[in-house]
Formats: structure tokens, sequence, C-alpha cells
């Protein structure tokens, strides 16, 4: 019988990780950035089960006193980047806290760990004897021709080596040779020595300040350098955020000033939701359902009763609430009603 290992289950997660990429997109997998990894798990919250809950705590440290959602929101977004590589195929060896936070990102049915084992285990049936006699002689045949491959390679390399041998062994005979020897050095080489050690002391003693002008080059590339990193950081970073204007997201720079006389509050730019992410009011025409009848319309209800619909998952832009998927009882409810 099979052992059914957590690299198994890595496999699972992967695969069907790769499945919703391809056949069914998901908006915050399609690009699995800390943030929208983040989003995705605030999303789940709701529908999760008792295992999924008991992962949450493992993973988010969650503290039952304070409000989950709150703790979530707040977790440390740079805790989510181990699995990002690994949805990316960077990271082979997450833990297994992390590998249970991937199953449920990604929505495998069988999970957690334990739940996947023992099901996949009960599917493989056990070996029968003729079974196993056949595969060991597929081994042994095997293994014996990779050893005929390794004996020939090694025949090779030793032949190559003792090709290489021959020549180096002539060169350094030859490196002897060319040597000078000391004792029978020439007069007229004896008679310049005094002068050439006179030449030399004059060189050294121009030497510190040809130093002395490669530091002063150096530095000032250095500077250069760091300065132009200055520029480009305040241009490339001064349009990185994002802020709600009636019923789109809209580009602003993130600098304190915009910040001071902006009512809406401004986040990071999350290229998904700047594209996406519309306030919409339902008509005859209004489509909120899909093939299947998966929905592509979300809604979160306001304090003072109302019901706002968005083209988008997310957090609703001015609560921080997270959008709802639409069901027909909304739809009955208060989309046709306005």
């Amino acid at each position: 019988m099979k052992n059914i290992t957590l690299n198994d289950y890595k496999k699972a997660i992967r695969a069907k990780y790769h499945e919703i990429v391809n056949h069914n997109p998901d908006g915050y997998l399609l690009n699995p950035s800390p943030g929208n990894l983040r989003d995705k798990c605030l999303l789940l919250l709701n529908d999760i089960d008792d295992d999924d809950r008991r992962n949450y705590k493992h993973f988010f440290e969650l503290n039952e006193d304070v409000d989950t959602r709150k703790q979530i929101e707040n977790f440390d977004i740079n805790k989510f980047r181990p699995l990002q590589s690994f949805l990316l195929g960077k990271n082979e060896n997450p833990s297994e806290k992390k590998l249970e936070i991937l199953a449920i990102l990604v929505e495998l049915e069988l999970r957690p760990f334990k739940k996947f084992r023992e099901t996949k285990n009960s599917e493989f049936k056990p070996e029968t004897a003729e079974e196993t006699a056949e595969e060991k002689a597929d081994t042994t045949v095997h293994t014996a021709a990779i050893d005929t491959e390794e004996s020939k390679e090694k025949e090779v390399k030793a032949e190559e080596e003792i090709k290489y041998e021959q020549p180096e062994a002539e060169n350094k005979k030859k490196e002897e040779e060319l040597k000078p020897d000391n004792n029978r050095m020439p007069a007229v080489i004896t008679k310049n020595f005094y002068s050439d050690n006179k030449e030399q002391a004059i060189h050294r003693s121009k030497s510190p300040y040809k130093l002395k002008a490669k530091y002063i080059k150096i530095a000032a590339v250095i500077i250069g350098v760091l300065v132009l990193g200055y520029v480009l950081k305040n241009i490339y970073t001064d349009h990185e955020c994002m802020t709600w204007k009636t019923d789109h997201y809209e580009i602003v720079p993130c600098n304190t000033d915009v910040k001071s006389f902006m009512r809406n509050t401004i986040v990071r730019l999350n290229e998904e939701t700047l594209k996406y992410q519309k306030k919409i009011t339902p008509c005859d025409t209004t489509t909120f359902f899909i093939a299947g009848g998966k929905p592509c319309v979300w809604y979160c209800k306001m304090p003072d009763g109302t019901v706002e619909f968005f083209s988008y998952p997310g957090l609703h832009p001015v609560t921080g609430e997270t959008l709802k998927k639409i069901t027909q009882h909304i739809v009955d409810k208060y989309a046709v009603k306005n």
C-alpha cells in the first residue's frame, strides 16, 4: 500500500491552483500577491468549517477575545510571501501550517492533510505477489543498464585525464627551463640593479596621489548612484496608491500632503481592483449569474439599510467590509426593487 505523504498533499494543492488559474480564473489567485492572499482569507472567513478555523487560528495566531477579521487585516502581510512563492513554484518546502492555509485558499476538497491522507490511502489496493515480482525484475534490469553506462563514462573520463596530463607535464617542464637562474645572472643586469631600485622608489612616491584620485572617483560614483536612486524612488513611488471616487478607484499620490486634504481613504495600488471594481446600479439588463449559476456581482448592506452592488470582489471601498456574493434572494429583495 502506498504511503501518502506531505509531498502528495503539496502536489494536490498546486494542481488545484493551476486548475483554477487555467479554467476558472479567480481574481485573487490569478495574481497571488500577499495582499490578494490576505483578502482571499477574509473573503472565505464566513464559509470555513471547524477544521479550517483551527488552521486559521494556528496560522494567524488568533486571540479569541479580539475580533477575528481585524486580526487578519492587521496580520503581517510579509508572512504571505512563502505562500505566494509556493503557488508560483519558487518554494517547494512550506511548513504544514502554511500548506493548510494554501489548501483553504485553493478550496481543495480533501483537506486538512489528515482527511487527505486517510481518503487517498483507502483508494490504493494492496499489491499482488506477481506484480511485486515483475516490478523487482524491471528494477534489476534498469539498474544493470545504468551500471553499464556509468562504467563506460568512467573509462572515457580516465582516458581524457591521461590525454590532458601529458601536455600539462610538458608545459611545466618548459616553464622550469625558462625560469632565470640567479646564480648565472648576466653582469649587465647586476650593474643596473641600483638604478632600477631608484626608479621604483620614485614610482612609489607618486602612487599615493594616484590612489587618492582613484578613491575620490569611486566616492563620486557612489554618491551619484545614491542621489539618482533617491530621485527615482520619489518619481516611481509617488503614484503607488489609489482612492475611491464616487463609483470607481483612481490613482493618487501616496505622500502625506495629499492624504491631509482628501476625504476618502487612500490604499495601496492593486491593479486588479483598480481595473475591475466598479459600483453598479442594477437594471433590467444586469447579469447577476453566469454559466452554472456562478455569481458575477457582489453586494454590501449599508448602515442605513440600503444595498450597494459591485462588479468585483474585495472590500467595500468606504466601510472596509468584505463584499458578499450575490444571491437570488438579494436580487429579488433589493435589485429588482431598485
